[in-house]
């Protein structure tokens, strides 16, 4: 999220309602929408694949909800797992 040489802070909440365990992460990098990036081919063999992509596959195989909002400055990532079963 930030240039090489700067640091800068990301700030990480998790919350468990009974049901569903939720996760935001927000920094105040560049903007950056992972929503929006294309999916990785994991078909094809790994010396044919581009560097980068592999952490947001398994985020969107293992979350139910990802969300992303770009507000004051802010990237806002939010990831739902439900975790009990509705209806």
């Amino acid at each position: 999220a930030y240039p090489e040489g700067d640091v800068g802070k990301i700030n990480l909440t998790a919350m468990y309602d009974g049901n569903d365990l939720t996760f935001c992460i927000v920094d105040h990098g560049k903007p950056f929408d992972p929503t929006q990036a294309e999916d990785v081919d994991t078909t094809k063999p790994l010396e044919e694949r581009g560097i980068g992509g592999l952490g947001i596959f398994l985020v969107r195989q293992l979350m139910d909800e990802l969300t992303y909002e770009r507000k004051n400055g802010e990237n806002r990532l939010t990831l739902v797992k439900h975790l009990t079963s509705k209806g």
